[in-house]
């Protein structure tokens, strides 16, 4: 319009335009609008109003300027098209050297990798993502600015707990009732009873209940190499008793067998005419401690049962048990010889021994 024409109240309007690069001052960019890049000026009762266009309001008396548009890509973009700074807003446990370096056109997404021991999860999530998740997420970029809310987030993972023989104390970075642990925490593990906290196979009870380990960022857990290992009893040594078999170590909850050694049986069991004597204990091994018992059914006990001689059978003493001998000093028979057929007054398991009658008489069932 020519300047040194007064304009008349109402009767036109004009709209300045920015140069590309430069805003409308006053007039930022947010992620739901862009910035402007032009201005109208009208008359009105004889004062210059400055606004957005003739069906936007407010109008104002102060003339704004054209400023450079510096959230974008500096002097390049315009409204509208304002790109993001690939730093900006950035997620605190993302990558940066993942990023690219270029600008973020709007409309556009930016791939957000996170570091080693996050994944993309959604804000919020009570149960924190394990390795399985993604390493990236997109985020969207409108108007210079990314999404504020972003529908994911780089969240740190979990550790599931792999040990089937132990479970996790509450406390540190475990949730103990899920069996996980946070990433970059600690927590403590408890075995099961049989099971000690050891770096070798089959340890002996007196090893710990308990060992600690670390959520790593691969989703595994440092233990030092410690973990739930199934506890073992020694072997252990019984007077007048042999094992029976070749074991090395009783592992929970199993048993093994000894028995007396010949001419020997255990104390409380003796032999009768229908029955044999007992020479078999049993002992298991329960949560690391040694336990006997005299057979089935018997209940356990912590001290192991004696092997005591075996007398009145054969006078050789070697007798064992389920083949026990006999010994005679005497007949019983009143009316038999006194001494048995060749003198003999002993005879193995099975064997018997010869009674000569008296003269007169007759052997006859008895009465």
């Amino acid at each position: 319009f020519d300047a040194a024409v007064p304009v008349i109240h109402g009767d036109a309007y004009f709209t300045i335009v920015c140069d590309k690069g430069y805003r409308v001052s006053g007039s930022g960019s947010t992620y739901a609008s862009p910035c402007h890049d032009k201005f109208t000026v009208i008359c009105s009762n004889g004062t210059w109003l400055y606004g957005f266009g003739l069906d936007q309001t407010p109008w104002s008396a102060v003339r704004p300027n054209c400023v450079p548009i510096t959230c974008g890509e500096p002097l390049v973009d315009s409204c509208g098209s304002e790109k993001c700074h690939p730093m900006s807003s950035l997620d605190p446990y993302s990558n940066i050297s993942a990023l690219s370096a270029s600008y973020v056109a709007s409309g556009s997404s930016q791939t957000v990798t996170c570091l080693p021991g996050y994944r993309a999860a959604a804000p919020g999530e009570s149960t924190p993502p394990s390795c399985t998740s993604s390493l990236t997420y997109d985020r969207s970029c409108m108007y210079c600015s990314f999404n504020p809310q972003p529908p994911l987030t780089c969240s740190p993972i979990r550790c599931d707990l792999s040990d089937p023989n132990g479970s996790l104390l509450p406390g540190g970075g475990a949730n103990a009732s899920s069996g996980w642990v946070w990433f970059n925490h600690s927590a403590s593990v408890s075995c099961t009873p049989g099971y000690r906290a050891s770096t070798v196979a089959m340890p002996f009870g007196n090893a710990s209940r308990v060992y600690d380990l670390r959520c790593e960022d691969d989703c595994g857990v440092e233990s030092g190499g410690y973990a739930c290992r199934r506890v073992v009893c020694p072997i252990p040594v019984i007077g007048n008793a042999t094992l029976v078999g070749n074991a090395t170590e009783i592992q929970h909850p199993f048993e093994v067998q000894y028995r007396c050694n010949p001419g020997f049986r255990l104390r409380g069991s003796f032999s009768t005419p229908t029955t044999p004597c007992n020479s078999t204990m049993h002992v298991r091994c329960m949560d690391g401690a040694t336990h006997y018992r005299t057979g089935a059914g018997a209940p356990w006990g912590p001290s192991p049962p004696l092997c005591v001689p075996i007398t009145g059978c054969s006078p050789s003493m070697d007798d064992e048990c389920g083949a026990e001998g006999c010994f005679a000093p005497t007949v019983s028979d009143p009316n038999a010889l006194p001494t048995y057929n060749g003198s003999v007054h002993s005879a193995p398991h099975g064997g018997y021994l010869t009674v000569l009658c008296k003269p007169g008489y007759r052997p006859a069932p008895t009465p």
